[in-house]
């Protein structure tokens, strides 16, 4: 059996695998698609905990036991109402650390050896991978940590001010061609993009492809390739008329208007 998913079905494939840190036997199936495997860590029980508050708030109760008993329109509003609040780029809700079938995260489980190493694995990921998650008018150091704060509810100054001045500092006046190179941006708006790319997307397409057993790399190299624009190139075993005529014609306009596009 083979199971394919794409952005978070890609991502909940990856949890499949590191189910329960590979502790409890083969996962039900012997091969796997992961294109762009995606989703928001919520590695910290702080950061859980109030996303459960605010969803008790959301449907006027105070315990899960209230809740439950609730109609499930109620409920399907209240989540409705969350994620329509995200910030951009963002859905409040993913697949969060509870130490049974998530001991950890993806990432560090595959590190570990926390896997099923049984499984054979193609992984992919395109070059610029967030450009319809980012917001192109948010490109200060301040909205860029204010970003950071809203997906790490919990994170620490000393930890912020390391991803912001040390990973993925702020493009200045003396930013040169050889520290865009090495950075992977020429702008802050490239900035934002390749730090939630790599956070959410390109590492977790990397980890797979570097741990996980009978893997099959491969990735997208045009001069912009944006989240799922690679999908009909490998639906098919030769290009067909709508690749050449929509898909191509926009990565080739795209990459001309959007700073975002011209990161590879």
């Amino acid at each position: 059996m083979t199971v394919f998913g794409q952005s978070a079905g890609a991502g909940s494939v990856l949890h499949q695998i590191t189910a329960y840190g590979g502790l409890k036997g083969p996962v039900p199936f012997q091969q796997a698609i992961l294109q762009s495997p995606g989703f928001q860590p919520l590695p910290s029980n702080y950061q859980q905990n109030l996303l459960f508050q605010q969803y008790l708030a959301a449907v006027n109760v105070t315990t899960l036991d209230e809740a439950r008993k609730l109609p499930f329109q109620v409920l399907q509003k209240a989540n409705f109402d969350l994620v329509a609040q995200s910030p951009k780029g963002l859905f409040t809700f993913a697949p969060a650390v509870d130490g049974n079938f998530i001991p950890a995260l993806p990432g560090q489980l595959l590190a570990g050896g926390g896997f099923d190493k049984s499984v054979k694995v193609i992984a992919a990921h395109n070059s610029n991978e967030t450009l319809f998650f980012a917001d192109a008018n948010a490109t200060s150091d301040a909205d860029f940590r204010t970003r950071l704060q809203n997906t790490f509810k919990a994170i620490q100054p000393s930890i912020l001010d390391y991803i912001a001045e040390d990973l993925y500092p702020s493009v200045n006046s003396t930013w040169t061609a050889a520290t865009a190179l090495d950075y992977g941006y020429y702008s802050n708006f490239g900035r934002d993009l390749v730090s939630q790319a790599e956070g959410s997307f390109t590492c977790n397409a990397r980890w797979t492809v570097q741990t996980v057993s009978e893997t099959f790399p491969n990735r997208r190299t045009l001069i912009c390739s944006p989240f799922h624009q690679d999908t009909m190139v490998k639906m098919y075993r030769t290009p067909t008329t709508m690749v050449t005529t929509a898909v191509m014609p926009s990565i080739s306009s795209m990459g001309r208007s959007r700073d975002g596009c011209k990161l590879i």
